[in-house]
């Protein structure tokens, strides 16, 4: 899913967290939607 269906859902209380990539969030987020946490990366190594 896209960054934005997922606002979208969230927004209309269809969904109450989403998880995405850092990477392909955008700067400024929506409206009423905040980041919560980002995890530490596993070492791949």
């Amino acid at each position: 899913m896209f960054t934005k269906e997922l606002d979208i859902a969230l927004l209309s209380h269809q969904a109450n967290v989403a998880v995405h990539s850092l990477k392909d969030l955008p700067i400024v987020l929506a409206k009423g939607l905040k980041l919560a946490a980002v995890l530490e990366r596993a070492d791949y190594h």
